[in-house]
């Protein structure tokens, strides 16, 4: 779960960073300073769970830093993994509905 919101969707970076891989783990990684600065820049796009497709996403490298609207949030979400996997197999959310057809 530390490393949910650091997993980069960029295939251009290396797969170190697309994992989330940071001190020691990050040494392998062959990114030059062009590609270390977009993934900094991309942080808050990482951080924002839900696509919103109606919205622009051409943004430049420098756009990413300055923080320009639509551009992610400044922080993640709080996520608690372990709960919803310890709420699999519980009571499905339609309990007391009548089925369709019966």
């Amino acid at each position: 779960m530390a490393r949910l919101f650091a997993m980069d969707f960029d295939p251009y970076h290396c797969v170190e960073r697309r994992w989330g891989a940071s001190g020691a783990e990050l040494e392998t990684c062959n990114d030059n300073e062009t590609k270390t600065r977009w993934y900094k820049a991309e942080q808050r796009l990482r951080n924002q769970i839900d696509r919103t497709y109606d919205v622009y996403m051409g943004f430049g490298v420098a756009q990413l830093e300055q923080s320009v609207v639509n551009s992610g949030a400044d922080k993640p979400p709080t996520i608690d993994v372990k709960g919803l996997i310890g709420r699999i197999g519980g009571a499905p959310a339609f309990v007391g509905m009548k089925p369709v057809g019966r």
